[in-house]
């Protein structure tokens, strides 16, 4: 009725009016695509019905409904999921006792020369420019979640515009590098829970990820990308996760070479897929400080290192309801960007262990030349390590050294879930039986009906 009107004022206002409510539904549309995990939508799609259906989807992905507490009871209630959430996680993150002849005993397969040079040690502690930041900023998502601040990356990039709120945040970050002084928002996370496979009612099946501050995440970055200047000299080629200028398809190609030539010449041997419980969850402050000093870093990052991963304090999201927090003694949070790049350091002892080893053969390359055959006993992707034993013998050697890592680290060795290969695809008896008598029962050959998955 008011458009049939003359009147040029009204027919304005009612044109102002609709481009606001046209601006609050594109918004509206935008936040239901963000909470839905949408990644895209076509220019002015508004179906809110569609994201509400995506919403109530994820969340039921994510949502707990029973989990079995520590005594085994399957319970129901928000408290005592919460509850029980808080119980295991806090056990989980109270490191164990090390073995230090252990740590001794890995750290010396490291050769001498494979340390950080005195230049990138001393760029390790030279305070950020804002150029530094702002570079660094550019690069964040525009879409994570906050820490419990609640302040997301969009906002501390329109902060730092500012010159005060610009100075006020490189002193923060001078602080924090070199007197490892922290803000209290930077020592509390709230830990989410990701579902992996697996019954459901089990915490060992989900993946609890650390939702850090944006301030704290940028300072942490800026550390990694420091941090990756030195790692191509200390971790050995074969580890191809979170390695700048490496190609995680590189070591499947290299897998199904030797997979290939071994079931050409009928080479016997098998390829053992190692899975680690909790890996990151697992790894002891006093272990990564003696690798990392074994690397050459400077004590003063050692202790900024140290001072921001294991004096914080945790509580777990249960369906929206936290746990009381309490603290982390160990493990690397997963969220953080330093965390995959100190995992790296920390797991370099074992394959160098390995590597040095001569009682274990590895698979040897055949070569058309009189030239040494190479020889390759490791590969990695992280935490995913894939290990060639040529005959049964070589297990207790290798099952031996991966017990000197676990007292040494807190890792733990999940043989429900290791896998072994055969490399020509044959069956093969003799190291069938010698895997079964070490509580190593998945076996993989040309029979089985399951594909090999190789992650890395």
């Amino acid at each position: 009725m008011l458009r049939r009107r003359s009147n040029g004022s009204t027919i304005e206002s009612l044109q102002q009016m609709e481009a606001q409510l046209d601006a609050l539904q594109d918004r509206s549309a935008s936040i239901l695509m963000l909470r839905a995990g949408s990644r895209w939508r076509e220019s002015g799609e508004r179906s809110n019905a569609y994201f509400y259906r995506t919403l109530r989807s994820r969340q039921y992905q994510t949502s707990i409904s029973s989990l079995q507490s520590s005594n085994g009871e399957l319970v129901d209630e928000p408290s005592a999921l919460t509850q029980c959430a808080q119980e295991y996680y806090e056990q989980l993150y109270s490191p164990d006792p090390i073995d230090c002849d252990a740590i001794e005993s890995l750290l010396s397969n490291i050769p001498a020369d494979v340390r950080v040079d005195p230049a990138s040690s001393a760029s390790l502690l030279q305070p950020w420019t804002a150029d530094d930041v702002q570079e660094c900023l550019n690069r964040t998502p525009t879409t994570s979640s906050p820490g419990v601040d609640g302040i997301p990356y969009v906002i501390l990039k329109l902060l730092f515009k500012h010159p005060f709120c610009r100075g006020l945040f490189l002193e923060v970050l001078r602080i924090a590098l070199l007197e490892h002084r922290y803000l209290e928002t930077w020592q509390r996370s709230v830990v989410v829970l990701l579902p992996k496979k697996g019954d459901r009612s089990s915490l060992k099946n989900w993946r609890p990820i650390s939702l850090i501050g944006a301030d704290a995440k940028v300072f942490t970055r800026l550390l990694a990308n420091r941090v990756n200047q030195c790692l191509p000299s200390l971790i050995d080629q074969h580890q191809t996760g979170f390695m700048q200028g490496r190609f995680i398809a590189d070591n499947g190609l290299c897998a199904r070479l030797i997979m290939d030539m071994a079931k050409r010449f009928k080479i016997p041997g098998v390829g053992l897929l190692l899975d680690q419980e909790k890996a990151y969850d697992r790894v002891h402050p006093a272990y990564l400080q003696a690798c990392l000093r074994r690397f050459g870093f400077p004590e003063s990052f050692i202790s900024c290192i140290s001072t921001l991963f294991f004096q914080t304090s945790l509580c777990v999201n249960v369906n929206g309801f936290l746990s009381a927090p309490f603290a982390q003694g160990r493990g690397l949070r997963q969220g953080d960007p330093l965390s995959p790049l100190l995992f790296n350091l920390a797991l370099e002892p074992l394959p160098r262990t390995l590597m040095s080893s001569s009682q274990l053969s590895g698979f040897r390359f055949l070569t058309d030349s009189t030239a040494e055959r190479p020889i390759l006993k490791s590969l990695a992707y992280a935490d995913d390590i894939l290990v060639f034993l040529s005959s049964p013998s070589e297990l207790p050697i290798l099952l031996s050294t991966i017990s000197m890592y676990e007292r040494a680290s807190n890792a733990r060795l999940n043989r429900d879930k290791t896998l072994a290969v055969s490399l020509s695809g044959e069956p093969q008896p003799d190291i069938q039986q010698a895997l079964m008598s070490a509580n190593i029962v998945k076996w993989h050959d040309k029979h089985s009906i399951d594909a090999a998955i190789y992650s890395g």
